[in-house]
């Protein structure tokens, strides 16, 4: 699921719904999902929001919505140069200032809840996060998320 094509390095977004909206934009030009998924993804942010704050004090988001609107599975990674606020996942009233974004398009709704249990997992590992926020080579970046997923 993570290519290449859909890792963003670096970038200077001011919002969470910037970062959506360019996501969308890379995953629609590469027919990735429908052109229906962009109002999803920010309706089901608003009403049920993906900000994640971790132990190791390493903010992530994970944007997602309905996988009828996939044409193909696949994870948008991308790293912001300053942090983008998120909600809450658990109180939306919270606020979650984050660099690490993982927008996943899942195809197959049975497949959803075990991938994102599996990322859960994922993002306790401080090192991994770490890594995450420094390294510059996106083939190094998916070869170590791949392996975090097996």
């Amino acid at each position: 699921m993570f290519k290449e094509e859909l890792i963003f390095l670096d970038h200077n977004f001011d919002s969470s719904d910037e970062v959506i909206k360019y996501s969308f934009k890379q995953l629609r030009r590469l027919d990735y999902v429908k052109e229906e998924y962009l109002d999803s993804i920010l309706a089901r942010e608003s009403e049920f929001p993906t900000g994640l704050m971790t132990h190791v004090g390493i903010n992530i988001a994970i944007p997602h919505t309905d996988s009828d609107l996939a044409i193909k599975e696949a994870i948008v990674f991308i790293r912001n140069k300053k942090d983008v606020v998120f909600q809450h996942m658990i109180d939306p009233e919270e606020e979650v200032p984050t660099k690490l974004i993982f927008n996943i398009v899942v195809k197959d709704p049975k497949n959803q809840v075990s991938f994102l249990t599996k990322l859960m997992k994922m993002f306790q590992n401080e090192i991994l996060l770490e890594f995450l926020l420094t390294e510059t080579d996106k083939e190094k970046i998916i070869q170590t998320l791949k392996n975090f997923l097996i």
